[in-house]
């Protein structure tokens, strides 16, 4: 299932984002679902703005969440889920996703 909103589309199954204030905010839990078709990486995919081609995931070889290029799958950035949102949003040019607790 895909949702759209604004320049920001959401790739989810069966997975609540929650929008408010235009932030869109992200739970760990919400990874926790692996893709069947390639179990290494997480179903839940946030992408960010299409122009920059990247993606947060949670890879499950190595426990930790990356920014990747969607046209290629290749990791650019690893680490928490915290400092990938950091990273995105320094992307982004603007504060628009945060953490839920």
């Amino acid at each position: 299932m895909c949702f759209s909103s604004g320049l920001k589309t959401f790739i989810y199954y069966n997975i609540l984002l929650t929008f408010g204030d235009n932030m869109s905010k992200i739970n760990k839990k919400d990874f926790d679902r692996k893709d069947p078709k390639n179990p290494n990486y997480s179903q839940l995919e946030y992408d960010l703005y299409a122009k920059l081609d990247m993606t947060i995931r949670k890879n499950y070889v190595t426990e930790k969440f990356e920014i990747a290029r969607r046209s290629t799958g290749i990791m650019i950035y690893q680490g928490t889920l915290e400092r990938m949102v950091e990273i995105a949003n320094e992307l982004e040019g603007e504060e628009n996703t945060i953490v839920r607790k």
